[in-house]
């Protein structure tokens, strides 16, 4: 099968090279193609395997709606799984952080048993600035930074 990447994610082609190899020892013959425009290929569909990143949330519901339900921005293949379908909307309406955990760890389980997407890799975080020379600054888990008025520049 033809395994397709890109480089403005100049790790995920070398991700692949590396699945490449692995799977030749088991016989299973990959051709990795870097394209320009990953999202032209996948937005068309005329694909078998493709790398792509995506960035992740705390919240169980954003990488689940963003990916594998019906209409979803990066579900490319056209995965569809009634049983996930039916709890996503269940998490979307729950408010209860515990019974959100429990929707969540079930679809999960769905997950597990009827895969589309394989998940990877999560890069570090990674940060950098001078002792002193910033205050009101918070590492963010899931890698997102604004600028609040809370972050200031100490000279």
């Amino acid at each position: 099968f033809t395994l397709h990447s890109y480089p403005g994610r100049a790790e995920l082609t070398l991700m692949a090279i590396a699945i490449q190899a692995q799977l030749q020892t088991l016989g299973i013959k990959v051709k990795v193609n870097e394209v320009a425009d990953i999202g032209e290929v996948l937005e068309k569909g005329n694909f078998q395997a493709s790398m792509y990143s995506i960035g992740t949330s705390g919240d169980p519901q954003y990488t689940v709606g963003i990916t594998l339900v019906a209409g979803a921005a990066y579900n490319y293949a056209g995965y569809n799984n009634p049983a996930i379908e039916n709890a996503f909307a269940e998490l979307r309406a729950e408010q209860d952080p515990n019974k959100r955990i429990t929707i969540a760890k079930r679809i999960q389980t769905e997950v597990k048993n009827d895969p589309t997407n394989l998940y990877l890799a999560s890069p570090p975080l990674i940060s950098a600035y001078r002792k002193g020379s910033i205050s009101g600054y918070v590492a963010n888990p899931n890698d997102v930074y604004l600028i609040t008025k809370e972050l200031k520049l100490n000279q």
